[in-house]
This record gives C-alpha cells, structure tokens and sequence, in this order.
C-alpha cells in the first residue's frame, strides 16, 4: 500500500538533496499517513532524509523561539502507567533510568497531582502507558493516569511546562484530528502549545517489544551518542537500525514514531541522576 503512495513524495527527489532535514507540515487527510515511510526509488523518505513534522509553520516558529532548556541539566521525568503490563513497563523504565537518570513515577503514583508536579522544569518527560484518541471529541483525548483521564483541553492549560522534549511512548498519542481550518487538534498541538520543544508520539498503536528497542535507540543515539545529533536524526538512526533488524522490517514497527517541533539538540543535557 505505501508503495502505492510514492506519487506524494516523489517530487522531493527533485526538489531536496538527500540527507536535508525535511520539515513537513500536512494537510487535511495526509495527517494519517505516515509520510517518512513512504518510498522514494523503492527505499522509504526516511532512509533519505531526516524528517520533523509541524502541525503549522508558526507553531514551529514558536517552538524554535522558545528558550531551550535540554543543556541546563534540568533532568528528565519517566511515567510509567499502570494500565498495561507492569512487568514489561518496569523493565523498560529501569533501562531508561540506567541510561537517563532523573526520576521515575510509576503505577499508582503516576497520579493527576504527580503528574503536574513531576514535570515542572524538566527538560525530558517521557510517558509510557496508555493514550485514548477520540475522533469525534478530539478536546477529551487523553493519557490515562492511575487515577485520572489527563485531557488535550487540559493539557492545552498546563503552565508549568518548559520541556525540551516530550515523548509519549503510548498507543495513538500522534493520532489527530483536523479542523474545518485545518488546524491540527490533539495531544501533540496540546504539549506543544503548552510549552513543549518537540513531541514524539505514535501514529497508530504499537507493540512494546518493537517500541521498547526503538526508543532505547533513540535515547541512547541522541544523549550518549559522542557525536552532536539532533533529535529527528537520532528518531531516523533508531528507526533504520530497527527496519534492518528481520523482525521489524514492516513500516508497522519502525515508522509509528513521529517528531513533531523543534528538532534540534545540544550536547550537556546531563540528565539529574
């Protein structure tokens, strides 16, 4: 089916050069299409390019003002929920501490008051659990919290939010809806008009084995590579190394993570161990 799509992307060949950093802003109906997989000359974009989406140009324009705060060791908040498997989830949050440090809320403490405590002044805040999308109410979208329904209409309030970086390792966190203005209106605009740099989400729901090894790559690629990576080459690295692996050649598994933001990074983001 995506090979079917190439025509959308063809004309890139012609009017970037490979390993340009594509900002790609859709519109209408190509929000749900996972545009970085589709195929140029039978290899996807992102085998090409790079690639950072923007649900419009003055949001990123925003994001790329805003103060960065990821080189002032501000430190890093991993939530686990506890909706889904607690064994598997556990397991994957002690990797990231390993790797991340900051601090780790998990099952029932991953409360509504927690939650907007924890994530004041942290440059990382990585949410792994549950995200419910809504098409016809797309304000009442949410991350399911231990004891609370944590809303895009509420997120789109927080005041406290200065992260360099929020992911949301959650099953259709990046699924959207667009309105009659085609504005983009879901958890990723929420985060981001909140005051978030960048958001990396999922397009469609995802698999925690596939999902846990493609963020360790990330993660690992963009805070402990010795090289100066931005995040949308770190996202590209991560999901390339996971299509090369056998078991992750389908796009279901290496393209359902979306960048969306300010895509740069800077060295000394030294995570609060």
């Amino acid at each position: 089916l995506l090979a079917e799509l190439e025509p959308l992307v063809a004309p890139l060949a012609d009017l970037t050069q490979p390993e340009e950093l594509l900002i790609l802003v859709p519109t209408g109906l190509l929000w749900s299409l996972p545009l970085h997989a589709l195929e140029i000359a039978g290899s996807p974009l992102l085998a090409r390019n790079p690639v950072v989406y923007a649900p419009s140009l003055n949001t990123l324009r925003h994001c790329l003002a805003r103060e960065r705060i990821g080189a002032a060791g501000a430190g890093a908040v991993l939530f686990g929920d506890p909706g889904g498997d607690r064994e598997e989830t556990a397991a994957l949050l002690t990797l990231l501490f390993e790797l991340l440090g900051g601090h780790v809320l998990q099952g029932d403490a991953v409360s509504q008051a927690n939650f907007a405590a924890a994530v004041q002044g942290k440059a990382l805040v990585h949410f792994h659990g549950h995200a419910v999308h809504l098409p016809s109410q797309p304000l009442e979208s949410h991350l399911r919290l231990a004891d609370y329904a944590l809303t895009a209409r509420e997120i789109f309030d927080l005041d406290n939010l200065t992260a360099d970086l929020v992911s949301l390792a959650a099953c259709s966190s990046g699924a959207n809806v667009i309105s009659a203005g085609d504005e983009l209106i879901g958890l990723i605009p929420a985060f981001l008009y909140a005051g978030a740099n960048a958001v990396l989400a999922t397009l469609w729901p995802v698999t925690q084995t596939a999902s846990a090894e493609l963020l360790l790559l990330f993660y690992t690629t963009l805070y402990n590579s010795s090289s100066v990576l931005d995040k949308a080459t770190a996202l590209r690295q991560a999901a390339l190394l996971l299509r090369a692996d056998g078991r992750y050649a389908s796009p279901y598994y290496w393209a359902p993570y979306v960048l969306h933001g300010d895509w740069r990074q800077e060295r000394g983001d030294d995570h609060d161990r």
